[in-house]
């Protein structure tokens, strides 16, 4: 969770300085006909609308040709993860729905089968250490895929390119439509620590473990603990060093020896630590 609001305050922060004209709805919740969308960022400016889904991830991203996502971690461990670009196409689906549900001016100004280029997908990658590797994979996916500082000019670039019938009529109500998608926002409370206990145990993914203010250097291993729900739980943790998997292990000397703790799996090239509260 803390990784998600940081990436989407450096989103947020882009777009406020971008010194363009437009409307930002953060964390926006639609919902039409059982399905919902929980989009991270609606941007409505006077030529097109872009969906924008952050994504703060640890490691490098590959897309392949077939479009798969794959993430490697620091060590060279590598997962596969949802693709964001499906995630997006998904909320664009509701709101085009939701647009020919709606019967106000507004909805009609922007809905139909004409406005579909009115409409742009954005998967960015918030964290400026990700590298992202996208040379095989397609051309429209990778029009979709970038990282935040190039947020703006992807948005001056697209907005720049021959328009989805636009004219000053649309300028004068651009704020009228944002405040007609504010209408459409669902406002909900998730308990996700609540969320988080009823999933299974194998497919628990926490955010990475908060650092602890003790020794973060290169020569010492990261140490930050857990409480001992967690471990009892089983619940899956990252390194707090290189957000590599961590595998449970036991002290066989010194003053923890006997005592569980969590070890990085990429050791001895990282020395990432989990103390096991006992």
């Amino acid at each position: 969770m803390r990784a998600g609001i940081d990436g989407e305050r450096h989103i947020l922060y882009e777009l406020k300085n971008s010194h363009m004209d437009m409307f930002i709805l953060q964390d926006l919740f639609l919902e039409h006909e059982g399905l919902t969308a929980q989009i991270d960022f609606l941007v409505i400016t006077p030529q097109r609308n872009f969906v924008i889904e952050c994504k703060n991830l640890v490691g490098n991203i590959e897309i392949n040709s077939r479009g798969d996502f794959i993430r490697t971690f620091e060590g060279g461990k590598k997962e596969g993860i949802y693709s964001p670009v499906t995630q997006n196409h998904r909320h664009l689906e509701l709101i085009k729905a939701l647009r020919k549900a709606g019967r106000s001016t507004v909805a009609n100004l922007v809905a139909g089968s004409s406005t579909d280029d009115a409409y742009r997908s954005l998967v960015v990658l918030a964290n400026p250490k990700t590298i992202l590797n996208d040379r095989y994979a397609k051309r429209d996916v990778k029009a979709q895929v970038i990282r935040a500082d190039q947020l703006i000019e992807t948005i001056k670039r697209i907005n720049n390119e021959k328009g989805p019938g636009r004219d000053k009529t649309f300028r004068s109500v651009t704020q009228d439509c944002a405040e007609w998608f504010l209408a459409q926002h669902k406002p909900r409370e998730i308990d996700y620590l609540a969320k988080y206990r009823e999933k299974p145990k194998t497919e628990q993914k926490p955010s990475r473990p908060e650092p602890s203010a003790s020794n973060n250097s290169d020569s010492e291993p990261l140490v930050t603990s857990v409480s001992e729900q967690s471990a009892a739980n089983e619940v899956s943790i990252l390194c707090p060093k290189c957000g590599a998997p961590m595998v449970k292990r036991t002290a066989r000397k010194g003053a923890r020896a006997g005592k569980p703790f969590y070890g990085c799996s990429n050791y001895p090239k990282c020395r990432g630590i989990v103390n096991l509260e006992r």
